[in-house]
C-alpha cells in the first residue's frame, strides 16, 4: 500500500483539504523505499520457489506494483495499480509459503 496515499487519505479526513509539499515529498520517498524492499523480497522468494507458476505470479505482481509506484501520475487509476500489485504480492507470498511448507513436509517422508 502506498504510504503517501494512506497519509493523504488520513489528512483529508481530518478536515484539511490541502496537501503540504514537504509532507508529499517525504512520503513519496517512503514509497520508493518500500518499493525497493518489496522487489528484493520478490526476487528472493521467486528464486527459492520451485514452482514456475509462482515465479510468474511474483513477476506479474512485482511488475504491477512497480507500474503503480513509478507511473501513478501517468496511468489511469495509478494508485489502484499499486494496491492491486500489493494485494497480488500478498496472495502470492501466502500461496508460496503454503506450497513450500507442503513440499518440505512431503520430501521429509
Amino acid at each position: 500500500i502506498s504510504a503517501m496515499s494512506v497519509a493523504n487519505h488520513v489528512h483529508d479526513h481530518l478536515g484539511h483539504d490541502h496537501h503540504h509539499d514537504h509532507v508529499h515529498g517525504s512520503l513519496e520517498f517512503m514509497d520508493y523505499i518500500f518499493w525497493v524492499f518489496s522487489l528484493i523480497a520478490v526476487y528472493y522468494s521467486a528464486r527459492q520457489t520451485t514452482h514456475n507458476r509462482v515465479r510468474v505470479a511474483f513477476a506479474f505482481a512485482g511488475l504491477l506494483f512497480t507500474c503503480g509506484i513509478l507511473f501513478k501520475e501517468v496511468l489511469p487509476f495509478g494508485h489502484a495499480w499499486s494496491y492491486a500489485g500489493s494485494f497480488c504480492l500478498i496472495l502470492t507470498h501466502y500461496y508460496n509459503m503454503r506450497y513450500c511448507k507442503h513440499c518440505s513436509v512431503a520430501h521429509k517422508h
